[in-house]
């Protein structure tokens, strides 16, 4: 059955107030942290890391503000981009002494960083992000606005430059944890998955499209490259687990949940991103694999 307009609308802005009862609850109880925790309203401390391996994504760097700042502009709610920009690009440094997963910090917060630019940078957005700039500082709006694509351009170029270090390794496969200020540490594991060492294809892309500086999509791409000499030769699937100096799979199973999915959602996104032939026959070959190789499957797809 087809929504009517009513409906649409009807959802539309629920998901409005839903998103900021969420901003404000976290501006409220949990900033300048990177997350807000529901159930304590406390902000979550990346120098505690209680979860262990999970905390890895916190780094310090105002990470919900970052990794949300353009579901603000999406949703309508143009005074949040604006201050949450504002926020950003005079605070936020990445010079941290702290060890950080280097995919998650590739998608949430330099992925973040070059939507938000993408936002204030594109023409036919100019009107309201000129809005969210009104109200936002002393400036002229087109002042505000340049003054964020720069901040913006800055911050992702930093972040990037820090991360590059995690794909000095042997095969190219980046090490799971980055220090943002030292690189990758002495005892780092070496262990890491498909989906966290091949999904910074877009993110790489698209910064050095940015910059002109074609390492990062080059260091992206040979991690995928790395990734899928690898592949099973029965299964043409890419294992789960990897070793990043040798390149051997550390696991004997594998399919395209947890741990593998984003790889294979990567190159079809980064084929269409780069208009790249070889990423997209990757891509599709990979589903056909898991079509036909997996032990779990939906059989009416």
């Amino acid at each position: 059955d087809v929504m009517s307009y009513a409906q649409r609308v009807f959802l539309r802005d629920a998901v409005g107030e839903m998103h900021t009862h969420a901003y404000h609850s976290y501006m409220t109880h949990a900033y300048p942290h990177d997350e807000l925790m529901p159930l304590s309203c406390k902000g979550r401390r990346w120098d505690k890391r209680e979860r262990g391996t999970l905390d890895d994504s916190l780094g310090g760097y105002l990470m919900t503000l970052v990794d949300g700042a353009d579901t603000m502009l999406v949703v309508g709610d143009a005074e949040a981009f604006g201050r949450t920009l504002d926020i950003v690009t005079s605070k936020l440094s990445f010079d941290r002494d702290v060890a950080v997963s280097t995919f998650e910090a590739c998608i949430r917060v330099l992925g973040g960083l070059l939507s938000a630019h993408y936002l204030v940078t594109e023409r036919r957005l100019r009107p309201v992000v000129h809005r969210a700039a009104a109200n936002a500082s002393d400036a002229s709006p087109g002042e505000t606005r340049l003054l964020w694509a720069r901040g913006l351009a800055r911050l992702a170029t930093d972040l990037g430059e820090r991360l590059l270090p995690a794909f000095d390794t042997p095969t190219g496969i980046p090490a799971h944890r980055v220090n943002l200020r030292r690189g990758v540490l002495k005892g780092e594991t070496r262990e890491t998955c498909s989906a966290a060492a091949g999904t910074m294809l877009l993110e790489f892309a698209r910064l050095s499209r940015l910059t002109g500086d074609r390492r990062f999509a080059t260091a992206a791409r040979g991690a995928v490259d790395a990734l899928w000499r690898r592949r099973g030769g029965a299964t043409n699937l890419v294992g789960s687990n990897v070793d990043t100096h040798t390149g051997r799979w550390l696991s004997q199973t594998t399919g395209v949940g947890a741990g593998v999915d984003s790889f294979y959602e990567y190159l079809v996104k980064a084929a269409i991103y780069e208009d790249d032939k070889t990423l997209l026959e990757r891509g599709l070959a990979g589903v056909d694999a898991a079509h036909r190789g997996t032990a779990v499957r939906d059989a009416r797809n």
